[in-house]
């Protein structure tokens, strides 16, 4: 099982695990070499805060994804591997190193983790299991992946629904810099506002319902983040000229 983020992720297991603890994790280069991260519908309002939201894939199938970056690089994570003070991480990053796979039975989904050195000890850190039980650490994570897998859930038929209504359009942003530079970033799809003025008010009523014209808003929204982007590949380029 391979994944965005993940090179080696194994099923959580209490003996093959038993004497391993996991390391403290304040290095997020894990996520440094992508410019899209998964998100799921709770959090477009704090995502359009600070990136621009966009939809990757395609038809019924396509994922709302912060994009981070104009280029291959994540822009909000810098040489020591620290994201940008004050900007939301999303929780496909706060998750990392657990995930959750499938296990023996594929309609149960099990804990899973990144099974690196970079993750993994057998000194220092946190144990993953006591006694032949899950730890404090593994349980948090349990819950958040739990968490986060149905919030993703509840994330798939918002995005089946923009399909449907014919309401994403592909779109291609370009960059100039300042200084010299110029960056084009295809592959993604965004809210067409004048096909959503179109949708019928029983529908809007239907989404409303159901919690949706926040997240449809806020994906409007966040294309204003457009520049800051720009803004943080131009201050990288001259930091690495300098």
């Amino acid at each position: 099982m391979s994944t965005l983020l993940y090179d080696n992720p194994m099923l959580l297991d209490s003996v093959r695990h038993a004497d391993l603890r996991l390391k403290d994790l304040n290095d997020l280069s894990f996520a440094a070499h992508t410019n899209t991260i998964p998100i799921n519908l709770v959090e477009f309002p704090l995502i359009a805060r600070h990136y621009p939201i966009g939809f990757v894939g395609e038809g019924k199938d396509a994922t709302p994804m912060a994009i981070v970056g104009l280029g291959k690089e994540n822009l909000f994570i810098d040489e020591k591997g620290q994201w940008k003070p004050g900007v939301y991480i999303p929780a496909y990053v706060r998750r990392y190193p657990f995930i959750f796979g499938a296990g023996n039975d594929p309609n149960q989904l099990s804990l899973c983790i990144e099974d690196s050195p970079n993750v993994l000890t057998k000194v220092g850190g946190k144990p993953l299991f006591e006694d032949g039980k899950p730890s404090d650490a593994t349980e948090r994570a349990l819950e958040f992946c739990r968490s986060f897998h149905n919030a993703a859930l509840s994330t798939e038929p918002f995005a089946k629904a923009l399909h449907g209504a014919d309401l994403l359009t592909e779109r291609q942003a370009n960059a100039e810099l300042n200084g010299g530079g110029a960056f084009v970033l295809k592959g993604f799809k965004s809210i067409d506002e004048a096909k959503l003025r179109k949708v019928t008010a029983k529908t809007l009523g239907q989404w409303n319902e159901k919690n949706w014209l926040t997240p449809i808003f806020a994906s409007i929204q966040s294309t204003l983040n457009w520049s800051n982007l720009v803004d943080l590949m131009a201050e990288r380029n001259k930091a690495a000229v300098n």
